[in-house]
């Protein structure tokens, strides 16, 4: 099946669609629409606005752009010490862990060293 229709946009342009319509869907064609791919021009209003706003911001920052101290925040007494008691928690809690991974291994390669492998053939043997 196919056909078409047609009907009349916000900017009141008729668009006509043309489409076919099978087993795997309906498929529309707009047929008439170049100009909407065209980007939209400013108006002599809007242009003229857009300058006004250039050369203000332009004067705006020329007059505040020299000499500007740089003004970082920095932290109080109180996050300070915060900061370098948790560092140093962090640390011992590293170590203990690190202590903890070396006596794992050592135990472990105490283990492997004394073990004796299981065969595990030997059920037919029997």
């Amino acid at each position: 099946m196919s056909g078409s229709y047609s009907y009349v946009d916000p900017k009141h342009k008729v668009r006509t669609v043309e489409y076919t319509a099978d087993k795997t869907g309906f498929h529309p064609a707009l047929i008439n629409f170049e100009d909407t791919l065209a980007q939209p021009a400013d108006s002599e209003a809007v242009r003229l606005a857009k300058e006004k706003h250039f050369r203000l911001y332009q004067r705006i920052a020329e007059a505040n752009a020299h000499n500007i101290p740089v003004n970082l925040p920095r932290d109080s007494a109180s996050v300070a010490n915060a900061k370098d008691k948790h560092y140093q928690l962090y640390h011992r809690i590293a170590e203990q862990h690190a202590a903890i991974a070396a006596q794992r291994k050592a135990e472990r390669s105490a283990y492997e060293a004394t073990s004796v492998a299981n065969d595990v053939d030997d059920h037919r043997s029997c």
